[in-house]
């Protein structure tokens, strides 16, 4: 077969050819690559979850209104006013605020609040590191809830 495909390029002229020059490209105006790291911990994430449990654990709640909740902890970190009420900018340290959130360190974490505690999060250590066109589902620090809904303001 082989001897057969050298006929072949032997007759067709292709044993002549010139090694070809790669074209020049211009990369000047290409962004330069970074490397994205998650900025929170997995007992972060895993807090988080546990904190959608206590917030809103209901299944007919939207995964959009549950996002919120972890946000509105995001946020918290954030704002000075916040940090000076906690003293601290960590995440823990806001989550676990004496009467801020619902929170218990026994609740479950279900894969499906673990999946949006992790999306949230992923997002907010995206922006942080200066990506664009990340979504971001509140920017609010508070909110209360009705005993049905959360009202977030």
């Amino acid at each position: 077969m082989k001897a057969i495909l050298c006929l072949i390029f032997m007759l067709c002229g292709f044993n002549n050819l010139e090694p070809c020059e790669p074209p020049e490209v211009d990369y000047s105006g290409l962004k330069e690559q970074t490397q994205i790291e998650m900025l929170y911990t997995e007992e972060e994430i895993v807090a988080c979850a546990k904190l959608i449990y206590g917030e809103y654990g209901a299944d007919w709640v939207s995964d959009t209104e549950k996002a919120k909740v972890v946000c509105t902890v995001v946020n918290r970190t954030h704002s000075e006013r916040w940090i000076a009420y906690v003293g601290s900018d960590e995440l823990m340290a806001q989550l676990t605020a004496p009467d801020q959130f619902y929170y218990l360190s026994y609740f479950p974490c279900t894969d499906r609040h673990y999946r949006i505690a992790y999306d949230v999060l992923w997002r907010a250590s995206q922006i942080a590191q200066g990506c664009e066109g990340i979504v971001w589902e509140c920017d609010t620090c508070n909110y209360y809830g009705d005993g049905w809904v959360n009202h977030f303001y």
